[in-house]
């Protein structure tokens, strides 16, 4: 049963709650066995370099209508 819920969830369309009510388990229950498997696996190598990107939604906002908001020194 354990490694059918890791199989379900694995596929990446199976929600916890979905996996404990088609085996009438708890969700707590599906979450513990996840968990314990994810544990199990080697932690993923990133290959190349990595950029992180930060956009701030605030910013582009002001900055496209900061004449009409009356901010024109921002």
């Amino acid at each position: 049963m354990k490694a059918l819920v890791v199989l379900l969830y694995a596929m990446g369309n199976v929600s916890f709650c979905s996996i404990a009510r088609l085996l009438h388990v708890s969700d707590v229950a599906v979450l513990k066995w996840v968990r314990t498997e994810a544990r199990k696996l080697p932690i993923p190598e990133v290959a190349g370099e990595t950029v992180v990107v930060t956009l701030d939604k605030m910013w582009h906002f002001l900055k496209k209508n900061r004449q009409a908001l009356g901010l024109a020194c921002v």
